[in-house]
């Protein structure tokens, strides 16, 4: 579920800063995916 979302959020052009760091980092995913919960 968690991954999902983070590959929409890439696709999304809103959101294209964001997921760009993601992707970098794979670290800030655990972090997004935190607060989420």
């Amino acid at each position: 579920m968690m991954g999902v979302r983070l590959s929409q959020r890439v696709g999304k052009p809103d959101t294209g800063s964001d997921g760009n760091i993601e992707i970098r980092n794979p670290e800030p995913e655990k972090t997004l995916c935190s607060p989420s919960i």
